[in-house]
């Protein structure tokens, strides 16, 4: 007696890669993308992490290349350079009106 297998389990067929999974992996999210293929196609999480991981290796050039940390400083630093180019400008025009 055989039991049935989902159409993404069949023999000769891997499973994949949801768009969402993708498009995750794409924002440096692996965590999340992992969540959405064990979600999506019903495969256990270490499965659903060795599909994500045999798509990154597969698809190197479509996963994000800056971890998240890198992008998140960057964008500390640009938001403190904003406030201090703004304090620059209005202490110019304080200066000029007194």
């Amino acid at each position: 007696m055989t039991t049935l297998q989902p159409d993404h389990q069949q023999p000769g067929n891997s499973p994949q890669l949801p768009a969402q999974a993708i498009a995750a992996l794409s924002r440096g999210r692996k965590i999340e993308a992992i969540k959405i293929v064990h979600k999506q196609t019903g495969l256990g999480l270490k499965d659903s992490k060795e599909l994500v991981e045999a798509y990154e290796q597969q698809h190197p050039q479509s996963v994000a290349a800056t971890p998240v940390g890198i992008t998140a400083s960057k964008s500390r630093y640009s938001m403190t350079v904003g406030i201090l180019v703004l304090l620059l400008v209005a202490l110019m025009l304080a200066l000029m009106f007194f």
